[in-house]
């Protein structure tokens, strides 16, 4: 492989020859209530986060203390993280951690170039991967090639990069105010603590075998009997996050199957044992042949509106019911017939689908604004592959 030809005005050096680089205590300290943060490789996405306290006089005993700008880089387990630090509080740090003072260059680009392809492709390179943790040693971090702009493109570069990382922060919590939203919601809709506007009226409390029928277990078969012909949902290939099937990993018996076997629409689906025990999806798809096996129940919502059934199913009250009820001596698991009794306050029907078109409208809004944040994060990896490399170069900075 050939040495990579870089743009006009910049230099490849060794990381070593611009900043100063040195790893954490190799003891594990006394910790006590409060003093001085102690950080470690958990630690890295959030430096302010830490539990862990030593004290001054510690602290004191170390060499380099951190200052503002330094970067820590994981260097034992998961490799090549990286922060900065952003102010000169008293900061102490285990050997899982390098910390990186910047000399000659801008310390945020050194920050974006370090999570750069090109720098953590090398760093596997070095690194002993066979380890266990896998880890790099602190003598090869100063031999990591850094590609070096002129300083005033260093720092274009740097704010650009930045923005970028500003606008997904500013999603991130955009969707986790909406996610918590959510929940308020459903904390509160759910049970009758809070009514939408123009309605009244008395609430039931009714079981789920009062409201849902045709109550089934889904169809096991042998790994030999699956070749692809149909589609095969188990709870194994529902998202948690999206309730979405993932088509992707769907495989299909080989075998005649019963239509008992096949999904309707509207029909509600829960996972009966093992560690996916509690767990549900609506299924509302039209017409698309898909059967459902494994260690799965079916029922088919009929005297309720089946998306607010699915909604109580992901409140905090269904969760807590399934912690008790699938407590078994072995393996967790709840039966069909335990299912029919789960206790839920319900609405009148025009009520259940004024809640569940409410929640329905949350969740669209969540799933945008994810979709919108994975654009981000593609700009985001776009621009460092592009910025990082020369290969686009900032208007005036490089002039």
């Amino acid at each position: 492989m050939g040495k990579v030809e870089l743009p006009s005005g910049w230099k490849s050096v060794k990381l070593g020859e611009i900043a100063e680089y040195y790893d954490g205590t190799h003891q594990t300290p006394e910790y006590i209530e409060s003093g001085v943060p102690f950080i470690s490789v958990e630690n890295i996405d959030n430096l302010k986060g830490s539990k862990k306290y030593i004290s001054t006089a510690d602290f004191d005993k170390y060499k380099i203390k951190p200052q503002k700008n330094d970067i820590f880089m994981t260097r034992i387990g998961e490799l090549g993280l990286v922060n900065i630090v952003e102010d000169d509080e008293p900061l102490a740090y285990y050997v899982t951690l390098t910390l990186i003072r910047p000399k000659e260059i801008s310390p945020h680009f050194l920050l974006f170039f370090i999570s750069s392809n090109a720098f953590q492709r090398e760093l596997n390179k070095r690194a002993l991967l066979n380890a266990v943790p896998p880890k790099i040693n602190l003598g090869d971090i100063g031999k990591m090639s850094v590609s070096v702009p002129p300083l005033s493109e260093q720092q274009a570069i740097a704010e650009i990069l930045t923005a970028a990382e500003k606008l997904i922060a500013v999603k991130e919590r955009f969707i986790a105010a909406k996610q918590k939203q959510k929940q308020w919601l459903m904390q509160n809709l759910l049970t009758g603590k809070r009514r939408l506007s123009g309605f009244s009226g008395e609430w039931e409390k009714v079981k789920l075998g009062e409201i849902a029928t045709g109550f089934q277990y889904g169809l096991n078969a042998s790994s030999k009997e699956y070749d692809g012909t149909n589609k095969y949902l188990r709870i194994t290939d529902i998202d948690e996050e999206s309730r979405s099937i993932i088509y992707n990993d769907l495989t299909s018996p080989n075998c005649k199957l019963s239509k008992e076997y096949l999904l309707s629409e509207n029909d509600l689906l829960f996972a009966r044992t093992g560690a996916s025990v509690g767990k549900t999806y609506l299924y509302n798809l039209k017409d698309e042949n898909v059967y459902f096996a494994g260690y799965l129940i079916k029922c088919n919502v009929i005297n309720a509106c089946p998306k607010y059934v699915f909604y109580v199913t992901l409140a905090e009250k269904y969760k807590k019911w399934v912690l008790i009820m699938s407590q078994r001596s072995g393996q967790p698991g709840i039966n069909s017939e335990e299912y029919q009794l789960f206790t839920f306050p319900l609405p009148p029907l025009p009520e259940q689908q004024a809640i569940a078109n409410v929640l329905t409208t949350a969740d669209r809004e969540i799933e945008l604004l994810k979709k919108e944040l994975e654009q981000h994060k593609q700009i985001k990896k776009y621009l460092m592959q592009k910025l990082l490399t020369g290969k686009i170069r900032v208007k005036g900075a490089s002039e």
